[in-house]
């Protein structure tokens, strides 16, 4: 075994639980999975998947390939990284990871100066409310809201997302014992703001789930139930009034890099321009109010 190929499909089985996520992540077809582990198996003589009915369980063997594996792409990773915070020229792609509020609302519609100033430069914009990974390349820069938990990564906070509960104005006059609630669903259960609005709720009933918080603008306006909405949002959306009383707490917003890639031209110019345009917009800054 001598190519990373044949590792990398290994360790894509390893990171998704089966041959469909594992082709998914590898950009090719679960059929084409499946035949690369097969010769990949009989390359090693030895079986290193057992195929179960939901999903794939890696043998001992396949686990210790899987864990050569998983430090062949740190090794890779860290390599791409250490070349690309070389270069000098603002040119090539950065991609940035932020809370789709931050992607919609700010970043995509005020990247054009940056691009016309720098037109050999392609800005990737991941609208994405769970965290992808610095460390293995996912993305380039991440916003995120939340204080940092990866101390190898640089960060540096640039503002304050404000959180609410919404409803409409019907709905607001009624009694608070008799709302109904639109939540986040379980994906995003672990962050603090939604863990708040699950005791809030208590044993009121939550008749809608999803992590799209446009969808939940959309659903609170049509008077489906309460919702818990960035203030920066829903504040301009006269279909909906915020609820006084108790509020959710602030979500401290930060941007990080990985050290490997900070002294990239390219990497740095999207980084100063995206830290500008999130500070000199009022509705996040540390003084905001409705």
């Amino acid at each position: 075994m001598s190519d990373w190929p044949d590792l990398q499909i290994l360790h894509a089985i390893a990171g998704a639980g089966s041959l469909a996520g594992a082709g998914r992540a590898l950009g090719v077809r679960h059929t084409t999975v499946g035949r690369r582990l097969d010769a990949l198996e009989r390359l090693t003589g030895t079986k290193l998947v057992d195929r179960l009915p939901r999903g794939v369980s890696l043998t001992a063997k396949g686990s210790e390939l899987a864990a050569v594996a998983a430090i062949v792409e740190e090794l890779m990773a860290t390599a791409g990284r250490k070349a690309r915070g070389e270069l000098g020229e603002i040119t090539g792609t950065v991609t940035i990871t932020a809370p789709p509020l931050l992607a919609t609302e700010v970043i995509a519609p005020g990247l054009a100066p940056l691009l016309t100033r720098h037109p050999a430069l392609t800005v990737i914009v991941q609208a994405n409310s769970s965290v992808a990974s610095l460390g293995r390349n996912e993305a380039d820069i991440a916003l995120r809201l939340g204080d940092p938990i990866e101390p190898s990564l640089l960060a540096r906070r640039i503002g304050t997302v404000r959180i609410g509960l919404y409803a409409t104005p019907d709905l607001a006059r009624t009694l608070p014992e008799t709302w109904r609630f639109i939540g986040y669903d379980a994906a995003l259960a672990h962050l603090p703001h939604h863990r708040w609005f699950e005791e809030h709720v208590g044993t009121r009933t939550v008749v809608m789930r999803t992590s799209d918080v446009y969808a939940q603008t959309a659903a609170a306006a049509a008077g489906v139930g309460v919702a818990m909405l960035p203030c920066a949002l829903a504040d301009d959306d006269p279909r909906l009034v915020r609820l006084s009383g108790n509020e959710p707490p602030a979500r401290p917003l930060w941007l990080l890099v990985h050290p490997d890639i900070r002294r990239s031209a390219a990497v740095t110019a999207v980084i100063d321009h995206v830290v500008g345009l999130v500070t000199d917009d009022a509705r996040f800054a540390e003084a905001y109010t409705a």
